[in-house]
């Protein structure tokens, strides 16, 4: 009953507040759905799947969890950012964080480290701890999620599930779109895309959006600049090569989180930031890729990807902000500032055959992965700290004193060779296997002490999976998997833990899948088990070594139904329950081992769901409503500091001004909710809590033309 409460809250918001559903961007591989009078591209199970597997199978064929958020419906939801996004999934929450870019992820137990981003179904960054890009949702086409494993598909790091954020591409027929809004907080954003044919041959397509904010605390100001530019050029009937560049240029507000009073946020001192005067943390990214696609014959599909990638990152604030009772203020310290520069080359190759195996249906994919990477990080810490008072009216300055040092090259060469095979055993029933095999060899270079540490990593992912067809479109799979993760982020790995293996986990999982009701009916629903071994403890005889003995697991039921009960309604909700744990890990503290055997890992809530309805109330006016409900969460592993739980609920209003015109009204977080959503663990007694924004509005004019 607990879990139902945030549904049902959000299904009364949708009563009364009014949204919006309004579809003007460029057609994905979605079903067209009429909404009152305009065409959305809503995701369906009989998609095609680009994560779930290379094997061109759909969602509904495949033995894992994946789920799709078409770009229309992000954009019609005015979700500009990645993690808003993403976090409208089941099973998926935000532990984004300043430290971390920006981005973060937990899924299915497990933390960011755990969770792989792709761009286009390559690594955007691998495994650097930070990802900066993508960041803005105005080109995408629809993100693509991966619940559970997927280091068979994408290397180490995926444990816990695979984002994979696909562009739009160029377009045969001509469409230009614009966009402008303004909002709360000085908050402003323009945004263009033109796609359409130069010659018969020849598409293009360009992105552009500017967004700026004010921000919702102090020095909260943040803006981000981002484009993109795809020429595709169709040389014959079967064969295609398209070039495109992305380039993203963001400051992101820097703001640390709330300091803890009495064990807790204030609600009085939401809008302050105890960043100093001359904080920064400023991001550029730049990539470009060439894709070509050749289909020989009718069963044969060629495709390789080369990309090139390069990014640029400063960070520059204090960390810990803690709260002294007895003179009612705050000692700020752990100042520091972390430079990163990579350069990341990938070339990724692909064959996909589809043949008969013993008169049997069967398709195979096949292929080899490269990756060159290099990343240079210069850690400056700076010694001292400083009070501020409980406003922090006198923000004051960047110390200029280094304390310590700790600069690091880091070279990466990986090489993979993976395989997917799908045997159609009968009419109801297939079979689908797959394995990768990875060669990473990894150099640090300690730029201080002039030392170089070098490991060779050879994983071996894989996984098994059956489906079997009950009723047509009612499908019933199990899957077995395996995945491994490094024990440390790569841009700050140390030289004593590249010294242990890839943590490794297994799981299992079964699910049901169907689309039943002339299609205006799809639901699924998933129940797992995964566990995590290889973790880092203490050494019981040596507190100051580590032991690589350490395993944490979870389980859980996740549950997705997409509703279209009449022309103009539109319900979409999931939820998930999950029990997460730490098995055999221990820490030091104060010279002693103690056992969080049974404690749940950090930033992880048992239950999540979210509701969103859509409805088409008269000629031209469409309202929609939505509520994201995220249950409490630790600041620690000794799970002394909970934070709540929270519901939040947005809303909209679009109408149809003109031709080609569309007007929209929306407010996010409509009851002004005070809650935090992740941590900083930087702090004492769990950190700072990283609060999210109040209740804000904006008005958003879109014009095609």
């Amino acid at each position: 009953m607990q879990l139902l409460k945030p549904f049902m809250c959000g299904a009364l918001a949708a009563c009364l507040l009014p949204g919006l559903v309004f579809a003007d961007e460029a057609k994905s591989k979605t079903d067209e759905v009429i909404v009152n009078g305009d065409r959305i591209n809503l995701p369906k199970l009989t998609d095609e799947t680009a994560t779930g597997s290379r094997l061109n199978i759909t969602v509904l064929d495949t033995p894992a969890t994946v789920q799709t958020i078409s770009g229309d419906v992000i954009r019609l939801r005015g979700d500009t950012d990645i993690v808003t996004s993403v976090t409208r999934a089941a099973g998926i929450t935000s532990s984004a964080s300043t430290g971390s870019g920006g981005f973060g992820f937990a899924a299915r137990g497990f933390g960011s480290a755990s969770v792989t981003l792709l761009y286009d179904g390559i690594k955007s960054l691998i495994n650097v701890g930070s990802g900066t890009y993508p960041y803005d949702t105005w080109n995408v086409e629809r993100i693509e999620v991966l619940n559970g494993p997927a280091s068979v598909l994408y290397g180490s790091g995926a444990i816990g599930a695979a984002v994979n954020v696909i562009p739009r591409k160029p377009s045969a027929v001509q469409e230009n779109t614009i966009r402008l809004a303004a909002g709360s907080l000085d908050t402003y954003s323009a945004a263009l895309d033109s796609t359409g044919p130069l010659t018969d041959k020849l598409l293009y397509r360009i992105d552009a959006s500017r967004n700026t904010s004010d921000g919702y605390v102090q020095r909260g100001e943040s803006h981000s600049t981002a484009y993109s530019g795809a020429l595709k050029y169709e040389i014959a009937d079967n064969l295609s090569v398209t070039l495109s560049g992305d380039y993203a240029d963001r400051e992101n507000i820097e703001y640390i989180g709330s300091p803890l009073i009495d064990g807790k946020a204030k609600e009085s001192l939401r809008h302050i930031n105890y960043s100093t005067y001359d904080g920064e943390v400023p991001f550029t990214d730049s990539r470009g890729q060439l894709l070509i696609e050749w289909q020989p014959s009718d069963v044969i599909h060629v495709r390789n990807v080369s990309s090139y990638v390069r990014g640029e990152r400063l960070w520059k604030y204090a960390s810990r902000f803690v709260y002294r009772p007895a003179t009612n203020d705050i000692l700020r310290s752990g100042y520091g500032t972390f430079t990163q520069h990579q350069d990341q080359i990938d070339n990724h190759s692909e064959v996909a055959w589809q043949h008969t195996l013993f008169d049997l249906e069967n398709t195979l994919s096949f292929g080899a992965d490269f990756v060159r990477l290099s990343n240079d990080r210069y850690v400056d810490n700076y010694a001292g700290s400083d009070i501020v008072d409980l406003r922090n009216s006198n923000p004051g300055k960047f110390p200029t004193t280094v304390s310590t040092r700790n600069y690091q090259d880091m070279n990466v060469d990986q090489r993979a060779l993976f395989a997917e095979d799908r045997l159609q055993l009968t009419q109801d029933w297939s079979v689908i296997g797959g394995i990768r095999f990875d060669h990473s060899d990894v150099h640090r270079k300690d730029l201080v002490a002039d030392t170089i540490v070098s490991k060779l990593y050879t994983p071996k992912s894989w996984r098994v999976g059956s489906v079997y067809q009950l009723t047509p479109q009612f499908n019933v799979y199990a899957q077995y998997a395996t995945a491994v993760d490094p024990v440390g982020n790569l841009c700050c790995i140390s030289a004593a833990q590249m010294a242990f293996a890839l943590s490794e986990g297994k799981q299992a999982e079964v699910g049901l899948k169907q689309v039943t009701w002339d299609g205006k009916l799809e639901w699924s629903a998933a129940a797992y088990k995964i566990t995590k071994n290889k973790l880092l403890t203490p050494d019981p005889n040596n507190l100051g070594l580590s032991l690589q003995v350490g395993q944490q697991s979870s389980r859980g039921l996740e549950a997705m139904i997409a509703l279209t009960p009449l022309e103009n309604w539109r319900v979409e909700l999931n939820g998930t329950i999950l029990k997460a744990q730490y098995d055999d890990f221990a820490e030091a503290v104060s010279g002693q081992l103690v056992s969080r055997d049974g404690n749940r890992p950090t930033n992880t809530p048992q239950k999540s769901a979210n509701l969103w309805v859509t409805w088409g109330f008269a000629p031209q006016w469409q309202a929609q409503a939505g509520a994201r409900y995220v249950g409490d969460i630790y600041a620690n592993t000794d799970n002394t500091q909970k934070l709540p739980g929270f519901t939040v609920v947005d809303a909209g209003l679009h109408w149809d001004a003109a031709l080609n015109i569309g007007i929209d009204v929306r407010a996010k977080n409509v009851f002004d909710k005070f809650y935090a959503y992740t941590t900083s663990s930087n702090g004492a007694n769990g950190g700072q809590w990283v609060l999210g924004a109040p209740r804000t509005a904006e008005v958003a004019l879109t014009a095609k033309f």
